[in-house]
């Protein structure tokens, strides 16, 4: 190294020189250019790169080994929490609706026609029901009321024997019945409480015995708890399915107004579900005999006085009624002869029913829905009273 006093040659260990024996002086701080600095930077970034990567080579090799696996579809690929995509919960899908006609096709088959008979195995009334259960035949109360036995009869022309009802509500309108077997396909019952004003519904039934006859309409309002709709319900129909557009049943048809153009009720297939499972069987016949009813109409002995008569109101109402009928005798006593005259005359002022002149009678009197005047009758004697016996009654089932 040189003197930094007198610039001759110093050993690079020695503290003194040894030309004049002085220390050297400390150097000045040196001074780099820009370009200077600026490249020993650039070299620093290289050399650290290069260390990174040469460290990091194992590491690498392995990644790249991993994202190889990856596309092995058994092996499976681990993923970053950030990459993970969670899906989200899709709506649940909107249930299928059908057509008039697909709905035919579908339930029809599952729709029967009831064909009733009466105690002395006449023909009595025929209505509608359909199937829920294998056996089970859904009906409303008042189409096998009164009824001893009954058929029913499927789309396909076979008929089955009702072994009995299993549960019923006269107030609700509702019976369940019992056949031996049935290969129909049960219909898919709804909810009831669904349903909302301007609904499209249809139906399907047997008015007039015109089996498998569908129909339309639009739910037009709650009334009481019954469905008001604007779809035709004819006589026979009663106890037919009605569907929403899902091909579930809503409901039972159960009657129409008359002189009501388009108003008619259905009774909620809701009201209907607690009695599926419920009860007991019990035969048509034995259901018949223990809601039949006897209302005593007259049961006495009294006097008609000449050119006059006595009568009684009577009043029937189908809703409530099953096989009405005015059952009776009559006997008459007194004057020239003693005759007397018994009629039954309906409100809209045509007889029903008329002994003409006689001493006695009996009387069995089918009835239909209306109001009815029985009036025994001694305006034929001019001058003598009458001597009368009768026992009327309205039988009945409720």
């Amino acid at each position: 190294m040189l003197c930094t006093r007198c610039d001759k040659e110093t050993p690079q260990e020695s503290k003194f020189c040894l030309n004049c024996g002085k220390p050297p002086l400390p150097l000045p701080p040196r001074v780099y250019s820009t370009g200077t600095l600026v490249s020993a930077v650039v070299l620093t970034a290289v050399i650290v790169v290069a260390v990174v990567g040469v460290a990091n080579w194992p590491f690498h090799s392995r990644a790249q080994g991993a994202t190889t696996a990856a596309t092995d579809p058994q092996q499976p690929t681990p993923q970053s929490v950030s990459s993970v995509q969670i899906a989200k919960p899709s709506a649940a899908a909107s249930p299928r609706e059908f057509t008039s006609e697909e709905l035919f096709n579908l339930a029809s088959p599952s729709v029967v026609l009831i064909e009733l008979s009466d105690e002395s195995g006449e023909h009595h009334k025929s209505g509608s029901g359909f199937v829920v259960e294998n056996g089970t035949i859904v009906t409303n109360y008042h189409v096998v009321r009164g009824a001893y036995n009954g058929t029913v009869r499927f789309s396909d022309g076979s008929n089955v024997p009702i072994t009995g009802v299993m549960g019923h509500d006269a107030d609700k309108d509702i019976a369940i019945l019992r056949v031996d077997s049935s290969t129909a396909k049960p219909l898919a019952l709804g909810d009831s409480d669904q349903l909302q004003v301007g609904n499209r519904v249809m139906a399907i039934g047997s008015p007039k015995g015109l089996q498998n006859t569908i129909s339309d309409g639009l739910v037009s309002g709650n009334r009481n708890g019954l469905i008001q709709t604007s779809t035709p319900i004819s006589h026979g129909s009663s106890g037919g399915p009605f569907f929403n557009t899902h091909g579930e049943v809503i409901g039972i048809a159960v009657s129409g107004i008359a002189d009501a153009e388009n108003l008619n009720f259905v009774v909620p297939i809701n009201w209907v579900k607690k009695y599926l499972h419920s009860g007991t069987l019990t035969t048509m016949s034995d259901l018949s005999r223990e809601n039949a009813v006897v209302r005593e109409l007259v049961n006495s002995t009294f006097s008609v006085q000449a050119k006059q008569h006595v009568s009684w109101p009577l009043e029937i109402d189908v809703n409530h009624m099953a096989s009405p009928e005015l059952q009776g005798s009559f006997s008459s006593a007194g004057g020239m002869g003693g005759n007397i005259r018994v009629f039954v005359q309906s409100q809209q002022g045509g007889l029903v029913y008329d002994s003409g002149r006689t001493t006695s009678g009996t009387v069995h009197l089918p009835l239909k829905a209306g109001r009815y005047a029985v009036v025994v009758d001694n305006s034929g004697s001019m001058m003598f009273p009458r001597s009368v016996t009768a026992d009327f009654s309205l039988k009945y089932v409720k």
